[in-house]
């Protein structure tokens, strides 16, 4: 098994083209004020989804992760891009029965060189998260220490963008014995991240994009939104099809954003 530290070293470089965490568009932002633009996928794409993942032999993850990874490259062209996902830190026995919160951020590099079909990159990401996943028990501020990146934020030292998948095990409401835990929509109005997309499962596929409103407007939100949904549906139709076919769609002048914004 590879050291976390050397797989990182590489993983967190700033390239010759720039900085490879930030497509062009979303400016870097120390203000920690926030909005958020969420959408729902319709029922064919979420089954689309799925059923690229099972071809695949990978989780909807793995297709979320590759598809938001190829729209920040075409924003920013560049390959080379990393972003954080949080993990539940439960794989020891230890804490899988224990109340309480171990998640840690953990570090995914996007490596979308050599003209790819989104399916092969999809295969890419998966091995990489899970390659990810093995070193979930290293803490996030250690990396931070060891690898000492020095190329952004002072808050924000290894990435500035994230998305964050919760699939069906963690819908809630959901009950343990006489307990019952629910779901409290809390709008904080700050953004810890440049940018966020959260992925739920809520019955539906909920889509939500968390962004600091100094690195993005309420319209660059709905149309990032947008042109992920578009991206998805049109690689998911054709996986074979090469990333460099892959094109969001572009809101005409006039359109309504669709989706509420909070």
């Amino acid at each position: 098994m590879r050291s976390p530290f050397r797989r990182l070293r590489s993983s967190t470089r700033t390239t010759p083209s720039g900085d490879p965490r930030r497509p062009d568009g979303v400016a870097p932002a120390a203000d920690l004020d926030g909005a958020r633009r969420i959408d729902y996928l319709d029922g064919s794409l979420a089954d689309a989804v799925a059923s690229v993942s099972r071809r695949a032999y990978v989780t909807p993850f793995a297709v979320f992760l590759t598809a938001f990874l190829v729209l920040l490259r075409l924003r920013s062209g560049r390959e080379d891009l990393v972003v954080g996902t949080p993990f539940a830190g439960r794989e020891s026995p230890e804490t899988r029965s224990v109340v309480g919160l171990f998640a840690d951020m953990v570090v995914i590099r996007g490596d979308l060189a050599g003209r790819p079909s989104f399916v092969e990159l999809v295969r890419r990401m998966h091995a990489t998260v899970t390659e990810a996943v093995e070193h979930q028990d290293v803490p996030f501020r250690r990396l931070v220490e060891e690898l000492d990146p020095g190329n952004g934020p002072p808050d924000l030292p290894l990435f500035d963008i994230v998305i964050n998948y919760t699939g069906d095990r963690q819908r809630i409401p959901a009950r343990w014995g006489d307990l019952v835990v629910e779901a409290i929509d809390v709008d904080a109005c700050t953004s810890t991240y440049t940018l966020t997309l959260f992925v739920r499962d809520e019955g539906r596929l909920k889509l939500e994009l968390v962004h600091r409103t100094a690195a993005l407007t309420t319209q660059a939100a709905a149309a990032f939104l947008d042109e992920y949904q578009h991206l998805l549906r049109s690689a998911c139709a054709d996986p074979q099809r090469s990333i460099d076919d892959l094109a969001p769609h572009t809101r005409e002048p006039g359109d309504a954003p669709r989706g509420p914004a909070a």
